[in-house]
């Protein structure tokens, strides 16, 4: 899924990933950035982590906090401070993005100033059958149901998830950015909610990163227990 750049120039882009002692996923993260077919001197990346021992990847702007258990919101806020772009795009720490990922992420706030979110597709590579089912019912963010509704269009959305998505950086200044909600998160998901009744916010599905499959029931099962808590907490 590949559409040809926009001739309206490369924004400057500040791509945030908050992390937690998963320093393996981080670097095949950071790796599928570098494959960007974005120009590298147009975006910067910003890593966050939550760590007792700090070590610093290459190629990034680093900052390191301390293990205190203040959540994603916190982390995220740290993250969004050290920003310098105009647009904030967000991934995980154990996703890797296809080489298009930050440019078909981009292109809907670049073509439409009155767009102010974009949420990509959550895909899962290499998958054994427990990972598919749980392709198949969604991640946050979307999974193949989104996929599918959304048929290659762009789809009005109010579901935002910081696994995959990006953002104008004054609409974020405008909600107050993200909130403190240890321990159960859902921050992406109230900050989705909150932008969203600023201006549009968009679903497209040619911006993808794939996660790393979970792979078993309990893994799922203790997921979606989350999920839920969190659903209920908000």
């Amino acid at each position: 899924m590949t559409s040809e750049p926009s001739t309206g120039g490369w924004p400057f882009v500040s791509v945030l990933i908050s992390t937690k002692d998963r320093r393996a996923d981080l670097a095949k993260a950071l790796e599928s950035l570098a494959g960007q077919d974005y120009p590298r001197d147009r975006f910067e990346v910003i890593v966050v982590e939550e760590t007792d021992q700090p070590q610093a990847p290459p190629g990034v702007r680093y900052v390191a906090i301390p293990k205190e258990g203040r959540g994603f919101g916190y982390t995220r806020a740290v993250a969004l401070r050290h920003a310098q772009g105009p647009l904030v795009a967000f991934i995980d720490d154990d996703c890797e993005a296809e080489p298009s990922w930050l440019r078909e992420l981009i292109a809907p706030l670049q073509k439409d100033l009155t767009t102010l979110g974009v949420a990509g597709a959550v895909r899962v590579r290499n998958a054994n059958p427990i990972g598919i089912c749980e392709n198949i019912l969604g991640f946050p963010g979307g999974g193949l149901a989104y996929l599918s509704q959304a048929d290659g269009r762009l789809v009005e959305t109010r579901h935002l998830s910081t696994c995959n998505c990006a953002y104008r950086a004054e609409a974020l200044k405008k909600v107050g950015g993200f909130p403190e909600v240890a321990p159960w998160s859902g921050e992406d998901y109230l900050v989705g909610r909150w932008v969203s009744r600023l201006g549009r916010c968009v679903y497209t599905p040619r911006a993808v990163v794939f996660h790393k499959p979970r792979g078993s029931v309990s893994r799922v099962f203790r997921w979606f227990i989350r999920r839920g808590r969190q659903e209920v907490w908000l």
